[in-house]
C-alpha cells in the first residue's frame, strides 16, 4: 500500500459493527494484503485492554471524571502505541468505535485529530463508516 488507511466502524451497541469491521478485516487480509490490523475502543493495546476491563466491571463503581480520565489514558496509549505505529507502516487500520465512541468530547476530538495527523508523519485517509438501525 501506497498510504495507509484508517477505518472506523461506528454505530450504537447491537448493530452490528464489530461483525462488519470482522468481516471485511478478514476478507482484505485473505484476499487483497496482509498489511490489515483489526482494533477497537477502548482496548487495542494491552494497557488500554486493561482499564477497559476495569470500565466493564460492574463491581468497580468510579465517578464519571475518573472514567472519563480512564479513558483517555486508554484513548492515548491506544493512539500512540498502536495507531500511529501502523499508520507509519501504511497499514490499513480497521478501528471499531474510535471516533463517535466519546462524541460528548468534541473538543479534545479536535487535538486528537492534530495530533494523530501530526505525528504520524504520514498523509492518511481517514473514512468513517456509521451503521445506524431503524
Amino acid at each position: 500500500m501506497k498510504k495507509p488507511f484508517f477505518i472506523c466502524f461506528e454505530g450504537v451497541e447491537g448493530s452490528g459493527k464489530s461483525t462488519q469491521a470482522k468481516l471485511l478485516y478478514k476478507f482484505i487480509k485473505n484476499n487483497i494484503t496482509k498489511k490489515v490490523i483489526l482494533t477497537r475502543e477502548p482496548g487495542g493495546t494491552a494497557f488500554a485492554e486493561k482499564i477497559r476491563n476495569i470500565l466493564l466491571d460492574n463491581k468497580i463503581k468510579n465517578s464519571p471524571l475518573t472514567e472519563f480520565f480512564l479513558l483517555m489514558a486508554a484513548r492515548n496509549d491506544h493512539v500512540v502505541n498502536k495507531i500511529n505505529y501502523y499508520l507509519k507502516k501504511n497499514l490499513l487500520l480497521f478501528a471499531i468505535d474510535f471516533f463517535i465512541l466519546h462524541w460528548h468530547i468534541n473538543i479534545i476530538w479536535k487535538e486528537w485529530i492534530k495530533t494523530l495527523y501530526t505525528t504520524s508523519k504520514k498523509k492518511f485517509l481517514l473514512i468513517f463508516i456509521q451503521i445506524l438501525l431503524f
